[in-house]
């Protein structure tokens, strides 16, 4: 029984490092000029909680993250404000010759 204790703190720990991990990967990512536009207006926070869900959700142990509420605020936003991302939608529009 002794044992128990030891073992909730490493995992306790393991957990915290973990979380750690993922939240340094979602700094570096937010922090990188490709999505500043989209960081920024009525649809920012909606879109770093949807990118950030979309980050933890590809690491080991995160891998059952439902992110499903933070795009559908996302593409709320993005209906509500289709201006913010006319600059991103024209990056995908066929290039014409």
């Amino acid at each position: 029984m002794a044992g128990r204790p030891k073992e909730k703190i490493s995992r306790t720990e393991e957990e915290g490092e973990r979380e750690e991990k993922v939240q340094r990967k979602i700094d570096e990512a937010l922090a990188c000029d490709c999505v500043s536009d989209l960081k920024e207006g009525p649809c920012g926070s909606p879109f770093i909680e949807a990118f950030s869900c979309f980050i933890r959700s590809q690491e080991p142990g995160f891998q059952d993250t439902d992110c499903s509420d933070a795009f559908g605020k996302l593409k709320d936003c993005m209906i509500l404000h289709p201006e913010q991302f006319e600059d991103f939608a024209d990056a995908f529009k066929p290039k014409e010759d």
